[in-house]
């Protein structure tokens, strides 16, 4: 590298480095940018600087991680990082300072100063907000002309409403700008093209203490139960989420990544207590819907009358309750994309803050059109897995707003907020027949026999049962994730194999009170270990779980490996030894299976979790009971049959996916 360094380099946290090679899938990783001006220089911070914990805190601001170890964190700016920073109330010239501040470069690469003023020039010259129902956007008149002149598409959505001027705080001067009322139904389309194909960062706010100055004294005792419990208290990290949220006496639609165990849903709740007004959460699952209204109930004052459950099993809505001015109402997506008639008592009515849980999930088309129709002063979504293997991610970027907060979960680790994970791949072989079985379809190029095969390869329970007795003898809580559960529920044989363990199944087939049963032993140490389907992915509440083992997996998807090891990742108390949780990946060798999990695998060393690959062979467990040992080899044998049996009958053109 020829760069040259300032004198006191060494005070200096960050090197700015030229990227030759173009950036991985992971390491670009929520892929925000069309322009890839941004990918030619990485932000390299030195963890080990005794400055490194002030200039995180402010590269965080302004530029995207990249990647994260224990002593070295990545950096991108991108057109969404400057978003974020000037959503934050930073500047063109500050951004640039700061850089200029921490870097040991002699001088910051010019390709990066253009591209920060190219992309902070349109700043508070768009405005978007609800009134009286309707959406609103507000653009500075020589912006607007200068978007007309680039054929800016969305004309026809938009009715002027009048002229007006506004004080522009950073250069202390008004600005001419024209209100428009968006079509109804249109807001989305309006924000994407002037976010993504024009880079104008859209600004979202809302002045939520207007309201509550002027609120009756009979209402201001209603309002103190938005008030969290004394004895209940958020961590640093929230906090600093919160602050981002609030700013300047407004409220600021955008983004929070939390990873998880790191206390999205108490944040959220935090949210709703400061906005002190009628509130709809969306979750994903109808699991998360009662964790949020169990977790409302312990954390607040709420009083459980004013929280509403709305789900797809009620024959009727509580209208009355949805009448009222200060009510929580929890659904879950499902319920919100429903034919449902009385549904539209929900998507007509104006809502203050509306939280959407798990918000990776919002590109998807079921979810997606009805989101549209809901009517939100303010927006915020929360997630701790802001990857799709779409691509789609960037679209919660204008349908909510930019994210606002990040925390970095090495730094998490660290301060005792999470716990600490060691990951293990394990790798597994194949009986002759069962082998030979799959070079048969591999010569084909059968996809997805060969993918049905090395997912339940039986082999893999032999690897389980083995970890199972390892974990036991250390009086360890497992969580086991199955892709494949109910194909294999199919062949009888799980169920043998979960018997022989005293474990129970739980699939999308399981009534929801049998599941609260089952979690109910689970965390009065009646059971240690569960079988779970794609359920458990995400919004499963058993933070006494400390084992993870996934024997098949959903092809390359990064968001369910951070998902599934989120399921562990609850801080612990009582730890044993250096680590506290253990994450293991059975992998079928000389199989498909070892490339597609290689890319999760880099996925979750890039955010500085300790990664070991093992044999199967290599792993000691305690003395089996011989008998049982036998049992399982029968087990076993049996759905090695069953499966071969399975494949040959459904041939070539079976297509049939797992019911989650």
């Amino acid at each position: 590298m020829d760069e040259k360094f300032k004198m006191d380099h060494y005070l200096r946290p960050i090197i700015i480095m030229r990227i030759d090679e173009p950036l991985t899938e992971q390491q670009f990783r929520s892929n925000r940018n069309n322009d890839t001006q941004s990918k030619k220089y990485e932000i390299i911070l030195e963890k080990f600087h005794r400055d490194a914990a002030a200039a995180e805190e402010t590269l965080i601001q302004f530029a995207e991680p990249s990647s994260t170890t224990t002593n070295i964190q990545t950096f991108i700016i991108t057109f969404y990082s400057l978003y974020t920073a000037m959503t934050l109330g930073w500047n063109e010239e500050r951004i640039k300072n700061e850089i200029d501040r921490l870097a040991k470069n002699e001088r910051i690469p010019k390709d990066i100063t253009d591209f920060i003023e190219k992309n902070t020039q349109y700043f508070n010259r768009a405005y978007f907000y609800l009134e009286k129902e309707s959406y609103y956007i507000d653009i500075e008149k020589k912006l607007l002309e200068e978007l007309k002149q680039r054929n800016f598409g969305q004309m026809n959505n938009l009715t002027t409403i009048e002229n007006y001027e506004r004080l522009d705080g950073n250069l202390n001067e008004r600005k001419t700008f024209v209100k428009f009322k968006i079509k109804t139904n249109e807001h989305f389309s309006v924000n994407k093209e002037l976010v993504e194909d024009f880079n104008v960062p859209v600004k979202q706010e809302f002045d939520y203490l207007k309201d509550l100055e002027n609120t009756k004294q009979d209402t201001q005792k209603k309002l103190q139960q938005f008030r969290m419990k004394a004895i209940y208290q958020l961590y640093s990290h929230q906090n600093r989420a919160l602050k981002k949220i609030f700013q300047n006496d407004k409220a600021h639609s955008g983004v929070i990544i939390l990873p998880c165990g790191a206390g999205k849903t108490l944040l959220g709740i935090n949210v709703a207590l400061k906005i002190k007004r009628k509130t709809l959460i969306i979750c994903d699952q109808v699991n998360d819907v009662f964790q949020w209204q169990k977790s409302f109930l312990k954390f607040t004052e709420m009083d459980k009358n004013n929280i509403a459950i709305i789900l797809r099993t009620q024959q009727e809505l509580p209208t009355v309750l949805l009448g009222r001015e200060h009510i929580i109402v929890i659904t879950n997506k499902d319920m919100i994309s429903s034919n449902r008639k009385d549904i539209k008592l929900v998507t007509t009515l104006e809502w203050p803050l509306l939280i959407m849980d798990e918000v990776h999930g919002l590109p998807a088309a079921q979810i997606n059109a009805e989101i549209s129709k809901l009517k939100a002063n303010m927006k915020i979504g929360l997630t701790a897995t802001p990857y799709r293997q779409d691509n789609k991610i960037k679209e919660i970027f204008y349908k909510v707003g930019p994210k606002l907060h990040e925390s970095m979960i090495v730094d998490l680790k660290q301060m005792g907020y999470v716990s600490k994970i060691y990951c293990i791949q394990i790798y597994v072989g194949m009986q002759d027949q069962y082998k030979q079985k799959y070079e048969e379809y591999k010569r084909v190029n059968n996809q997805f026999v060969m993918n049905t095969l090395y997912q339940m390869n039986p082999k893999k329970f032999e690897v389980l049962q083995n970890l199972i007795l390892i974990h036991r003898a250390r009086k360890d809580k497992i969580l086991v994730f199955c892709e494949k559960v109910n194909k294999l529920a199919d062949t009888g044989t799980l169920e043998k194999f979960a018997k022989l363990n005293n474990c129970p199944i739980i699939s999308q087939k399981v009534e929801q009170t049998e599941r609260s049963a089952i979690y109910k032993l689970y965390q009065e140490d009646k059971l240690d270990v569960i079988i779970f389907g794609q359920i458990a992915d995400q919004g499963l509440d058993l933070p006494s779980a400390n084992v993870g083992i996934q024997i098949s997996f959903n092809f390359k998807s990064v968001r369910q490996e951070f998902q599934r090891m989120g399921r562990i990742q609850r801080r612990k108390e009582n730890q044993i030894g250096e680590y506290d949780c253990f994450f293991y990946s059975i992998v079928t060798k000389g199989t498909k299976e070892v490339e597609i999990q290689f890319d999760r695998q880099i996925a979750v060393i890039n955010q500085g979790y300790p990664y070991e690959i093992i044999s199967a062979e290599e792993l000691k467990p305690p003395q089996q009971d011989p008998d049982k040992k036998q049992q399982l080899e029968k087990i076993l044998d049996e759905m090695q049959k069953k499966v071969l049996e399975t494949c040959t009958k459904r041939g070539e053109d079976d297509r049939e996916e797992d019911g989650y």
